[in-house]
């Protein structure tokens, strides 16, 4: 079971967030695993995201740079992280208070898991049309809401597998996840709801069809590591 020095740093990549990042916070400062080291990195904000990160009650270690993607982000608040585990969080979701005791304890209890996966729902804002990202997976069908910025992953093993792929940002959480599936790290899914995924006006994946994207950049990008040809 999980317990105080089970350490878990969350990451918070945070572009332009100011009216979102806070209920991020909270869902973070809710959460009933007892230890837990929040990491928001500003992208380059051109409104007060940062002074929203600086002023947050809970308390959270604030990395600025200029603005670089959101993979980037990402690496800037892994490198400063202490935690044994990692974990990651969007600006405009929301982690339910039981997902990080969970995958701790997954992790820290069964010794072929080196990634920890949950499910999510969507909440879709009165008039928001569905991200194209909702949709079922093109090679796998209906994944249930999994998505790889779900994951828990030892920070130790995160760094065996490599930072994320800042050439690919947007897709940067894919890139890494097929990464460790080709290095034979064992990945989880803990089969219940433990996170929101927030749909609004201003999600930046609107009117991409990511999927296809994603399936075409990632695969191709696998393959080069593997020395093969795309679809050899």
């Amino acid at each position: 079971m999980s317990g105080a020095g089970d350490l878990v740093s969350v990451v918070v990549p945070v572009y332009d967030g100011a009216h979102l990042v806070g209920r991020a916070l909270a869902s973070i400062a809710a959460q009933t695993h007892p230890a837990i080291e929040t990491i928001a990195v500003d992208d380059g904000s051109t409104d007060d995201s940062a002074a929203v990160v600086e002023a947050w009650p809970g308390g959270a270690t604030l990395v600025r740079q200029a603005n670089a993607g959101v993979a980037a982000a990402r690496n800037a608040g892994v490198a400063v992280a202490t935690g044994e585990y990692l974990a990651f969080l969007d600006q405009d979701d929301v982690r339910l208070p039981e997902k990080l005791r969970r995958q701790v304890d997954r992790l820290s209890s069964d010794g072929e898991t080196d990634v920890v996966l949950v499910r999510q729902r969507p909440v879709i804002e009165e008039g928001v049309e569905p991200l194209a990202t909702l949709r079922p997976d093109r090679v796998y069908g209906d994944l249930g809401g999994v998505i790889p910025t779900t994951l828990m992953v030892r920070r130790e093993t995160f760094h065996r597998v490599g930072p994320f792929a800042e050439d690919f940002t947007g897709r940067d959480d894919l890139d890494w996840l097929l990464r460790a599936r080709v290095a034979g790290l064992g990945i989880a899914v803990i089969d219940e709801v433990l996170m929101e995924r927030h749909v609004h006006a201003d999600n930046q994946t609107r009117g991409i069809d990511w999927m296809q994207v994603m399936l075409d950049t990632v695969t191709r990008r696998v393959a080069e590591r593997r020395g093969q040809e795309p679809g050899g």
